[in-house]
């Protein structure tokens, strides 16, 4: 018996991404608290949007990220915005160069 770490979202499998990271899936983290946490990243225009709520396990913030990312790529969710008042990457005052 083969253990699929996929998961059906509207009848379809969806399967995490898999990579060289720390956790074995791609945009997976483990945050300060011991919980897992996931981000898209490469969104034009957008950076990176981290994925709502933190996991007990790498492996339900894989999947939950990838149904999360397919949501977006089916513009099913809006696009999240930063907090209000959070200056946008990019638009805020350079730093000082030193010379």
């Amino acid at each position: 018996m083969v253990d699929d770490p996929g998961v059906f979202y509207k009848g379809e499998l969806i399967y995490p991404e898999f990579s060289e990271s720390e956790t074995g899936y791609k945009g997976i983290s483990k945050g300060k608290n011991g919980r897992y946490y996931g981000r898209i990243t490469g969104l034009k225009n957008h950076g990176h949007v981290s994925v709502p709520r933190t996991f007990s396990t790498a492996e339900e913030a894989a999947a939950e990220r990838a149904v999360f990312k397919l949501k977006l790529e089916r513009q099913e969710l809006a696009m999240p915005v930063p907090k209000l008042g959070r200056t946008p990457r990019g638009t805020g005052t350079p730093l000082p160069t030193h010379a």
